[in-house]
């Protein structure tokens, strides 16, 4: 099951009935014997119209944390002490991890988006194994 809620904060009126700052939050749970996430939790907020003659550009940030499915974790703890390998880029017992991203949307044409992406991720792989990382990006957007 999940929940999200969303509500915008501020309008910024014009012609643009969308111009303004928007607040999100979302639950999403996943049974823990048909997927390896459990449970996820986020939170965000963004902005339309950051630019006055750029109406249409979107700014962002949004926070997401993941949790591993008990099962999962205790079934690599498992194995990992009876010496065996926990699989392919498996670098430890997976547990949670989190994400944090800001990005910039910009229409381009309608129908298509360019959106340059920034990522702190926090435990990747699930484990303290691997160093927190940083992402860059650039996701192109089209609804065809």
């Amino acid at each position: 099951f999940y929940t999200e809620a969303d509500q915008m904060i501020h309008r910024k009126g014009g012609d643009n009935q969308m111009a303004g700052g928007y607040l999100m939050a979302g639950y999403i749970h996943n049974t823990p014997s048909v997927s390896v996430w459990s449970d996820q939790v986020y939170f965000g907020a963004s902005l339309l119209g950051v630019i006055p003659y750029r109406p249409f550009d979107r700014f962002g940030v949004m926070y997401s944390y993941y949790q591993i499915g008990h099962n999962l974790t205790e079934g690599q703890r498992l194995r990992q002490d009876a010496g065996l390998s926990l699989g392919a880029f498996v670098n430890g017992p997976q547990t949670h991890a989190a994400t944090l991203e800001a990005y910039y949307g910009i229409p381009v044409i309608p129908g298509l988006v360019v959106q340059p992406v920034f990522e702190y991720m926090m435990r990747p792989g699930e484990t303290s194994v691997i160093p927190n990382a940083i992402m860059t990006g650039i996701k192109v957007l089209a609804a065809l």
